[in-house]
């Protein structure tokens, strides 16, 4: 039996950073957008420290066909018997859109035909799995959390011009 939860917004509003967010060791606990608890109930699973291992990420921006940009997703974890939390960089993807409208997210919105890793799992197998069609229809990211506790969603346009940027997401099980 699987776990299947709906999508969620990785930030409520889009990116149009034009930077990643430099991450570092820190006492307190992970908060702020685009940060979520596993643990908690309001990601749809609430099981106090059993967390779904997976995620599924689905790129999207405004701008045109063939735009680009990268995004991150760091995973904090906390030291025990301590409240340090170290951030963990689970992923860094290059992003290309294709001509998918995704106009009912919002207007101007296309959906990433393209994704590469650029940091992360080097191969598909049992930690990955990149659908990456490059034709225009729509391209996932999944891949395993590594049992950190949070996540955290981190944008940049500077690679070549998305305007705004954001992903939906969902945690599963593999069966």
């Amino acid at each position: 039996m699987s776990l299947c939860l709906p999508l969620k917004l990785a930030l409520a509003a889009n990116s149009t950073a034009t930077a990643f967010v430099a991450k570092i060791p820190k006492i307190t606990e992970p908060s702020g957008v685009g940060v979520f608890d596993l643990t908690s109930q309001a990601v749809g699973v609430g099981a106090g420290v059993k967390t779904p291992g997976w995620i599924e990420i689905i790129p999207f921006a405004t701008t045109t066909d063939n735009a680009t940009f990268a995004m991150k997703l760091w995973g904090w974890s906390q030291v025990e018997k301590s409240s340090l939390w170290i951030p963990e960089e689970l992923a860094h993807l290059t992003c290309t859109l294709g001509t998918s409208a995704g106009t009912a997210i919002a207007a101007d919105t296309l959906m990433v035909d393209t994704i590469v890793v650029t940091k992360g799992p080097a191969e598909s197998g049992p930690f990955r799995l990149v659908v990456s069609p490059a034709d225009d229809t729509q391209a996932s990211y999944a891949m395993h959390l590594r049992g950190t506790r949070y996540i955290e969603f981190d944008f940049d346009s500077t690679a070549a011009g998305a305007v705004s940027m954001n992903a939906y997401w969902r945690l599963f099980t593999l069966e």
